[in-house]
């Protein structure tokens, strides 16, 4: 044959990332790593996932969520006034903290099907 397809399933999977590396081993008891983890994120319905946390003012902020359409980001200081606002489709959403100063913060995600999922985010 000039190829073979494997499929590798993880029957209980943590929330968050998850890393995964494969070891081959032929008819002759040799062994081959892939020399590469893989990262994969499981989100289930109610996570929400914010890396890195915490973070240098500047950076991007990720946001992983159980959610592939466009979702509405907002980050709030922790007086309740809302700091930033921005809506992001994909897999991953980002935020730009340039805006934000040192200090502590909650991000708040409003999903396509209206719920609502918060977390704390700090700045330094």
């Amino acid at each position: 044959p000039t190829g073979t397809n494997i499929i590798l399933q993880d029957s209980n999977p943590e929330p968050g990332i998850n890393q995964y590396r494969v070891r081959l081993e032929n008819n002759s008891m040799e062994s081959v790593y892939i020399s590469n983890y893989e990262k994969i994120f499981y989100v289930r319905n109610q996570d929400l996932f914010i890396y890195p946390n915490p973070i240098a003012t500047g950076e991007m902020l990720n946001v992983v969520v159980n959610d592939l359409g466009t979702v509405t980001l907002r980050v709030f200081d922790m007086m309740g006034r809302m700091m930033q606002e921005v809506t992001d489709p994909g897999t991953i959403k980002t935020i730009d903290t340039t805006a934000l100063i040192k200090g502590a913060y909650i991000v708040e995600v409003l999903k396509t099907d209206g719920s609502r999922l918060t977390t704390r985010l700090m700045i330094f």
